[in-house]
């Protein structure tokens, strides 16, 4: 856990996140969900192309165990 200050900026409470406990690099916006008396901050990509570029690559064995099933037949309308 890393503690820091509160502080205002042009009217608006703005905290400075330690190194230890940044977000990653690249990442330019922020979704703030209120829990009680906490805020949780969570990082906002746009779409797949920029999670990838911040570093956010899926597990080896992603998607191994899936099951690929044959495409059902259908009743045309």
């Amino acid at each position: 856990m890393a503690r820091t200050k509160v502080f205002y900026s042009n009217r608006s409470q703005a905290v400075r996140l330690p190194k230890d406990v940044a977000l990653p690099d690249g990442v330019s916006e922020v979704e703030v969900t209120v829990v009680g008396d906490s805020r949780v901050i969570t990082p906002v990509y746009h779409d797949l192309v920029e999670w990838w570029d911040i570093g956010v690559h899926p597990d080896e064995d992603f998607l191994t165990d899936r099951d690929d099933s044959a495409p059902q037949e259908r009743e045309w309308l």
